[in-house]
């Protein structure tokens, strides 16, 4: 409470706070605020990605862009949060808020954008498959989660990814096996 005490004062509310860039916004950053906010129009405006799922894809323009890489996803949820696209990155942190059944049930390494399901797709197949819960996947939405929580003082989204990381520890560790233990990915 006492950092929080002192940091809060100095910044101001993150909904009170512009969703456009400040005038002294490196080249970079403004082309990839541009960049993220055309993904996310564009996919709003998708004919062929129903509404509903809320998931951005994460290899536009592909045979693949219908999967969402659960990863690829928090690598965008961080970028929506450092250029302060608070609402997009949490309206995606939600989503797998929800998948996650609040941080209680592993995610998958990727979900299906039209229907939300835990498909992957492998170009060697016609079908898509059941895609894997990763310890990869855990990790990439728990740091996500520990960004935006930190950046915007919300203490859900902290929770989410404290869940998250607790959840890689209980099965992703095999205790059984000598020491030095790792995290498997599977």
């Amino acid at each position: 409470p006492l950092l929080a005490q002192t940091l809060l004062p100095r910044r101001e509310l993150p909904w009170k706070q512009p969703a456009t860039l400040p005038p002294n916004a490196s080249l970079l950053e403004t082309n990839l605020w541009r960049r993220l906010n055309q993904l996310a129009t564009n996919y709003q405006q998708s004919e062929s990605m129903p509404q509903g799922t809320g998931l951005l894809p994460t290899a536009p323009g592909t045979e693949v862009e219908r999967y969402v890489e659960t990863g690829k996803e928090a690598e965008l949820i961080q970028l929506a949060v450092k250029l302060k696209e608070f609402p997009l990155a949490s309206s995606l942190l939600t989503n797998y808020l929800d998948k996650s059944e609040g941080g209680t049930v592993p995610l998958h390494a990727s979900y299906d954008a039209r229907t939300g399901a835990n498909l992957a797709k492998d170009p060697r197949n016609e079908r898509p498959f059941e895609a894997p819960r990763t310890a990869d996947a855990q990790l990439a939405i728990a740091e996500a989660a520990f960004l935006f929580g930190l950046e915007t003082g919300d203490t859900n989204a902290l929770g989410f990814g404290k869940k998250l990381v607790i959840l890689v520890l209980q099965q992703f560790v095999n205790t059984n096996a000598p020491p030095p233990r790792g995290v498997a990915e599977t």
